[in-house]
């Protein structure tokens, strides 16, 4: 009697552990996603906002080389859609870092929500051990 109850518990612990090996198989992954997601939200934002840097830096030059508003009045409007191209960049460059900031946001907040789901099986799994392991000490 004693050897079945033991086996049921053994029988029970190899369940138990494989069910929960599978669980945090599929969060693990799950995390390993987001973190790579994340770094490639990351990527694109450094790109775009280099990109968008670079055009800024490009109309300013042009208008450098016109010598700025002082100049005569045939550069004003050039100058003045330059000065609005510079805005615009500007407001996109916002926009990117807004955007940017709301998808790691997002990534962010779902991996506390992986890890969370990993710590508590964790924990109970620990549980389930020590529970188990005192099932097996008890003589039948």
């Amino acid at each position: 009697m004693q050897g079945t109850k033991l086996q049921e518990a053994d029988n029970s612990k190899k369940f138990m552990d494989a069910s929960l090996a599978r669980k945090l198989g599929v969060l693990e992954k799950e995390l390993t996603d987001i973190q790579s997601d994340i770094e490639q939200r990351t990527l694109l934002h450094n790109v775009l906002a280099n990109d968008i840097g670079a055009k800024i830096v490009a109309c300013e030059s042009e208008i450098r080389g016109f010598g700025g508003w002082n100049a005569e009045s045939i550069y004003e409007k050039r100058i003045s859609a330059f000065e609005k191209e510079i805005s615009d960049f500007k407001r996109e460059l916002r926009v990117e870092g807004l955007s940017y900031w709301r998808d790691t946001s997002r990534l962010r907040e779902s991996m506390r929500r992986v890890l969370r789901e990993i710590w508590q099986i964790q924990g109970r799994k620990a549980f389930l051990t020590d529970y188990l392991d005192k099932l097996t000490g008890i003589e039948w």
